[in-house]
């Protein structure tokens, strides 16, 4: 005999990691919402939600089809930048900032 916590236990269970059940319900989103203008920017933060996510080897084909829905209906995202260049800037760059923030002060 169950108890409800147990019942309850057995259904969070199976939904699954938060990234992976946010990858679904974005998808879902965006089949039944094609014309949405948000569209990429939803499956941009799935994306980025699984593949920072843990625990998602069972996962890959779900991030496969979002990759592969986000990158043909929608080549030129018109959110926010999800390849933004993370790479430091030289150091000269780094210094002008600096030398224009005390000068500032």
């Amino acid at each position: 005999m169950t108890t409800e916590a147990d019942h309850e236990q057995a259904e969070l269970a199976n939904i699954g990691d938060a990234p992976e059940y946010f990858g679904k319900q974005a998808l879902a989103w965006v089949k039944a919402h094609p014309k949405d203008p948000r569209n990429s920017e939803v499956l941009g933060f799935a994306l980025r939600a699984m593949r920072n996510g843990c625990n998602l080897e069972n996962s890959y084909d779900l991030k496969r089809e979002i990759f592969t829905i986000l990158h043909t209906r929608y080549p030129n995202p018109s959110g926010p930048k999800n390849t933004r260049d993370r790479r430091p800037k030289p150091l000269a760059a780094r210094c002008e900032i600096r030398s224009f923030e005390r000068a500032r002060l």
